[in-house]
């Protein structure tokens, strides 16, 4: 009885063991859309493909030459550069959302305050903000090239005096 016992008190620990890592496993991964209320979207909107596990490789260049040119129009990139009609885009990998001080935010962008901008939900944003944040006042249809969007978040990661580590 006591050799039965000690069986099924091993077969149930690896159940549980087996559970945990499986729950961890779905945690790391990163090729989901993010709603609004952080959960993955079920299906992804139309013609949506991840662009992190591109990001590592990504042309910061080209990413540079994006942002500049169509992301400048409304936002500063440098350490000091202030707000225009969107905040300051300095040191945004992993901060919270709201996180620029005296911008005044859409209460769709003030909602996600507790969540950082990590790679998975930049990628997202800039997708399909709309999507990503209904009631957002940003004007933008999106980056809907998966590449494109992988080469300005690899950009935005440098603007940084201490970068965050690239997604595997």
């Amino acid at each position: 009885m006591q050799v039965y016992r000690l069986a099924n008190a091993a077969a149930l620990a690896a159940v549980v063991v087996g559970m945990t890592l499986g729950i961890g496993v779905a945690q790391a991964k990163t090729d989901y859309f993010i709603k609004d209320n952080g959960k993955a979207m079920i299906p992804p909107p139309a013609g949506w493909t991840s662009a992190v596990p591109l990001i590592a490789k990504a042309n910061v260049e080209k990413g540079n030459s994006y942002a500049q040119s169509v992301c400048g129009a409304c936002h500063t990139m440098t350490k000091d550069g202030g707000t225009r009609f969107g905040p300051n885009l300095w040191n945004i990998v992993d901060r919270p959302h709201a996180h620029v001080t005296n911008f005044n935010y859409s209460t769709a962008i003030k909602n996600m305050q507790m969540r950082p901008w990590s790679y998975q939900e930049l990628d997202s944003f800039l997708f399909a903000p709309q999507i990503h944040a209904p009631g957002t006042r940003m004007p933008f249809a999106g980056i809907k090239d998966t590449q494109t969007r992988a080469d300005v978040i690899a950009y935005l990661r440098t603007l940084s005096d201490h970068p965050k580590p690239l997604p595997k």
